[in-house]
Order: structure tokens, then sequence, then C-alpha cells
């Protein structure tokens, strides 16, 4: 099937702007404002919170601020698993008048799929499909996706991108961007007496600089009839326990600012909740995605320990 192809196109880049001289100290280029000249507003990045020199150095003398802290980011050697903070340096305040969308920042390349099996692993959840009954009564069998469900799942990620439900409309600009995202993870349809009214999938967390990370993230999706009366939420706790199942101790995802209005973050950085999810809001990062409707929109990055669930 031929399929859109769209470009990718972030208002904030993430580029190592750091290099190391002879002395061994660590000091910051100036690529967060040659960033200006390639039509970026802003530089966003993260760095270890035991980086005391640099990050004084960032908030001090280079105008950057601290968005929140970010748990189980990276192992070190010989500290185990680390936190990082998310920092951020807005270079102009990107007024929506003229969003500059199509302003041409970075070409991302359509990916090779041909080699890509999805749900190819060792280690597999047991005992599928399982039910998750909505509070309507209505049954949703959740099992491994098929291959011939992935395109039709792909189309409810389309349609919700284009409708600014939940997701950029760049989210997931081709088929192939979509298998690419999700090659490492375990990919779940959510079914209606045979039909399709959903997906979920468990993968490693993108915030994790680990090629073994031990935080979960991935998308979840539901025709919105099976949405209210806290049945997201339902479905939200079922991805919860299966990426505990397969290993996870946590997760680490972000969702748009517009979808969490019931969270609180103090203006400061301080760690607010998401009592739905039973989640903590540990940062709040601006402009993430461009949202059909709405334009560039911020983002939370919610973070939840799965040792007590």
């Amino acid at each position: 099937m031929e399929r859109k192809k769209r470009l990718y196109y972030p208002l904030l880049p993430d580029l190592p702007g750091k290099i190391r001289s002879p002395e061994g100290d660590i000091f910051f280029t100036d690529i967060p404002n040659d960033s200006q000249h390639l039509g970026y507003e802003g530089y966003l990045g993260e760095t270890f919170v035991n980086n005391k020199k640099v990050i004084h150095t960032l908030t001090e003398h280079q105008n950057f601020k601290i968005l929140g802290e970010l748990p189980k980011i990276s192992r070190l050697k010989h500290s185990g698993w680390v936190n990082s903070l998310a920092i951020v340096k807005l270079l102009r305040e990107g007024k929506d008048e003229k969003p500059g969308y199509s302003v041409s920042k970075v070409i991302v390349p359509d990916p090779n799929i041909s080699q890509i099996t999805l749900n190819n692993h060792a280690r597999k959840i047991d005992n599928l499909p399982r039910q998750c009954i909505t509070h309507n009564g209505a049954q949703l069998s959740i099992d491994y996706v098929m291959e011939e469900d992935i395109e039709p799942i792909y189309d409810m990620f389309v349609k919700a991108q284009n409708e600014g439900d939940g997701f950029a409309i760049d989210e997931y600009p081709t088929f192939n961007h979509f298998v690419y995202k999700l090659r490492r993870g375990h990919i779940f349809s959510i079914k209606v007496k045979g039909n399709i009214v959903g997906a979920m999938a468990v993968i490693p967390s993108r915030f994790v600089r680990s090629l073994y990370p031990i935080l979960g993230d991935g998308p979840v999706i539901v025709d919105v009839q099976y949405r209210g009366n806290g049945n997201l939420i339902k479905l939200m706790r079922f991805h919860d326990s299966i990426s505990k199942e397969l290993g996870y101790v946590g997760s680490l995802r972000d969702t748009f600012a517009t979808n969490y209005g019931h969270s609180t973050l103090s203006e400061t950085g301080e760690r607010g909740s998401d009592r739905k999810s039973d989640s903590e809001v540990v940062a709040r990062i601006p402009r993430t995605g461009y949202v059909a409707g709405k334009g560039w929109t911020d983002s939370y990055i919610t973070y939840k320990d799965f040792s007590d669930f």
C-alpha cells in the first residue's frame, strides 16, 4: 500500500554540544546559538545529576533552565543507575502566528523495514489473549498483533494524528517509521468480537541511555467509545502489568500536557502527580510536538515505579 510521506520538523534539537579539552575539562560550545540559524527555537538535552560543575555552568552562565529530574537514565560503571536533569535553552518565544512547521530543519530518511519482523522475541508474554472488561461491560481481547492487522492499526494512529487526538501530526510520519519505532517492542492488538478497536505496544523508554533499559514506554490507542469512565486508565494499568512481566521495573513515558489537565507540577520543576494513573510527573518539556488544531504543545514526562504494582 502506498503511504503518504512526511518530514519530521522538531523545534528543539538534541545535539552533542560538549567537547572534552586535553586537560579533561568539559565545556559547552555555541551549538544552542548555532541552532537558531538552522530554524530551531532552542536546545533540549539532559545531563547526569552528578555533573555538578556542568550543571552550574549551564544554569548560571549559559541561561539553561532545569525542567525536571529523570530517574534511572543510564548505568555507570561505579555508580549504578543514575538520574539525569532535563535542561532547555529557548532562543526565542516561538510565536504560533506562523508556526513554521514546514521549514526544513532535519530530514529524517524513510527507514528500510525489509529485514524487520515485529514481535520477534525470545521472551514473550504467556496466557494470551487476555480480557479487559470495560465499565460498560464490553470485553476487550488483548493479544499479540497478527501481521495482517499491523496496517489497520497504523491507520488508527494516522487518524488520531490528523484529528489531534493525543498524537502529533508527524509522530509516525510513514508506515515504515511506525514499524521501525516499534521494532524492539511487544505489539498487541485490542479487539472486540474479532474487530480491531485499538492497540498497545511495550517498548524501551526512549529517554534511557542504555542498550538494556529497565524502564518501559509505549503507545496505547483505543477507539473513543472505549475510553470513558476510566476505561483508558484500565488499559494503561494493563500496559503496566505487561511491562512488568517483561522485566521492566518501571515506566518513563511522555504525554501531551493537554491530555493531563489534572496533573500537578510546580513551576520550579519539583515533582508532581498524575492522580489517575498513579504516576509521578517529573518534568514538563516545552513544544515537543505539533498537534492538529493546537499547534506546538508541551509534554509531561511521567514516571511509575512497578515495585509496589
